[in-house]
């Protein structure tokens, strides 16, 4: 279950309350809390569904507000997907900070720092694992080379590559595809 606190933009009386109320009800939330502009919910599964809850509220003329850190957090998931796409041109000493810094016209240390505060995990942390899911795609999806798929996710070398892989698979990358072509084989 999840708790979440969500600030809603447009809502100046009580019959505004009572609209929320009976709209976010709909959506099988729990109300923790509700007020003028504020709402607290809690979730019976693992996440809430925010746009689904924006979408309702939209529909009374309200709209959820995000909060200057969870915009950031967005818009640096957003940059993750574009830069480890596969697609991305990696310029000669590529540093993803110096792009952050550029991108989003933040210092790397705060976008850093709040990231980490929202999403519970560290940017470098979600970037390798952003990297690994990636990998895992372009080998068995797209059936890519080992050495294709470091050159074109901007890793130094294949080894640094499968060193990483390893580390948090726990088996180095010919032998995951293996296992799950063997695995798909099966089925």
């Amino acid at each position: 279950m999840q708790e979440q606190q969500l600030i809603i933009k447009g809502m100046t009386c009580n019959r505004c309350i009572n609209a929320v109320r009976s709209q976010v009800s709909r959506l099988e939330l729990e109300i923790i809390h509700l007020r003028l502009g504020e709402l607290v919910v809690r979730s019976c599964g693992d996440e809430l569904d925010l746009a689904r809850i924006n979408s309702a509220l939209q529909q009374l003329g309200f709209e959820l507000v995000e909060d200057r850190k969870t915009r950031l957090s967005s818009g640096i998931k957003e940059l993750v997907a574009k830069v480890y796409s596969g697609d991305f041109d990696f310029p000669g000493r590529f540093r993803f900070s110096a792009l952050v810094e550029k991108e989003l016209f933040k210092d790397y240390d705060i976008v850093s720092a709040a990231f980490s505060e929202i999403e519970g995990i560290t940017l470098e942390q979600y970037i390798i694992k952003y990297r690994i899911e990636r990998v895992k795609s372009m080998l068995l999806e797209e059936r890519k080379s080992l050495s294709d798929i470091a050159f074109r996710l901007g890793y130094s070398s294949v080894a640094h590559l499968s060193r990483q892989f390893k580390s948090v698979v726990g088996m180095n990358p010919s032998v995951y595809r293996d296992n799950q072509q063997a695995n798909s084989v099966m089925i």
